[in-house]
Parts: C-alpha cells; structure tokens; sequence
C-alpha cells in the first residue's frame, strides 16, 4: 500500500496552508505487507471469500465469485460533503472471465454500507458483457438500463478503470473512463457522507475478477484563506520571474 498526501499547490506557503489530497495505492505486494491467501483482513480490506492474493512478483487479487461477491477499503478515508472537491477510483489490469451468456458483470465505486454481507455500489458504474462478450458500460444496477456504452473490449481482455467523482450540491457527479470510451452519471449522496471503495460482481455462475491494483485519491475543497495565500504566492513567484 502507498499513501501520500500532496498540497494542492506547490510552494512554501502552500504546503503551511493547502490541505492535501490523499492518495492511497493498493499494489497487493509483499512489500506492501500483503500476503498470499484470503484478502479479508489485509491493509484495511474488509472482504468475502472469492478474493485472493498472489503477492509474489507485481501482485495480484483473483476473485473466484459467484453470484453478488464484494470487496471494501477506505472506510471513514474517503468523504463526500461539501468539503470534498473530488474523489478519484481506480482499477489497473482489470479482466473477467466467466460464461458470456450469463450476462456476468460487476459494479465499482462508492459504499455507504460497510457490512460486507449487505452493502452495495451506491455511486459509480456498471460493468456488463453481453451475449457476444462485448463489455459495456453503464449506471449502476442490474441489467441493461437502455443507455448502454460499448467500451470496446471484450471478455478475457485486461483494461484499467478511471472514475473520478465530483461533489455538485447534494448530488455526486461519477465520470467513468474505460478506454476510449467516457460515460457521466449524477445520484444523490444522500444523508451519510462517509464511503468506501467497493468493487461487487455480478453473476449467476462461478467466474474469475482479476486486479493488478486498486486506487483511491481524496481533493478536499481548499479552504478561502488558503486560496488566497496561494494566489499572493503566485504573484510573488510571478514578481520574481520577471524581476
């Protein structure tokens, strides 16, 4: 696991003021103190049993799942409230294999629900190959809601996962980018502001999730006398530019 936390502008008076985005990387090494075996427990992951680890070499989870399997992080790490400017997700080396007709799938985003036996996607995309293997993406759910995007690959094929969730009001605004292909949804956060990282798979039979990585980065807002001071320290560095 690597964590940092970065100033969201650069200079002496902004890393005293700037509140820093976190940013938490989950490469499911050794070396970042994972172990091969069941993900439940490890690195703050709460998990059902399909995923495994492999930690040798670059890292690895597999899910073996069947029917509405999940995984969760980040919980009480990542917040949508007024004080958040944007939450980024992220799936590296991403691939399912699993019977075509069965219309197999998944779900990645955001839980409000931290009980692995009862939560959900409540903001994000779904994931879903139809008859002839094509992935395709859409809202969050379970089955085609009629707005569909062929992303362009198919079952068997390895992809990454870009969401970047952005707070509009009370709504969250979840842009998804898989490939080529970009898709928006807008849903309400709803009373609890507090999420984790969820990925869920969707099936009637057994299958296989592959991961290389998983990602989540939190921008907080910047606060007013922060901006201000990082303006003035733009203007100082511009003065001295042009002195």
């Amino acid at each position: 696991m690597k964590i940092s936390t970065t100033p969201l502008a650069a200079g002496l008076v902004a890393s005293l003021v700037a509140p820093s985005a976190l940013a938490v990387t989950f490469d499911f090494t050794a070396a970042e103190g994972f172990s091969d075996g069941a993900l439940a427990g490890q690195n703050g992951f709460a998990s059902q049993a399909g995923y495994q680890v492999d930690s040798t070499g670059t890292g690895v989870v597999s899910g073996v799942t069947n029917g509405f399997e999940r995984f969760l992080v980040g919980e009480d790490a990542i917040v949508l409230d007024a004080t958040t400017d944007s939450v980024a997700l992220g799936i590296t080396g991403f691939s399912m294999n699993r019977p075509a007709a069965d219309a197999p799938g998944g779900t990645f985003g955001l839980s409000n629900d931290f009980n692995i036996a009862s939560s959900g996607t409540d903001i994000g995309i779904q994931l879903r190959y139809n008859a002839n293997g094509d992935l395709l993406l859409d809202e969050v759910g379970f089955g085609d809601s009629g707005s569909s995007i062929d992303t362009g690959f198919n079952l068997g094929d390895v992809f990454d996962i870009d969401l970047n969730v952005v707070v509009s009001g009370t709504d969250a605004v979840t842009t998804a980018t898989i490939g080529s292909a970009t898709a928006s949804y807008t849903k309400a956060i709803g009373a609890d502001t507090s999420f984790a990282l969820i990925y869920q798979s969707q099936g009637p039979s057994a299958g296989t999730a592959t991961f290389d990585s998983v990602s989540y980065t939190v921008t907080p807002v910047p606060e007013p006398a922060s901006a201000a001071l990082v303006g003035l320290g733009a203007l100082a560095l511009l003065g001295r530019r042009r002195g």
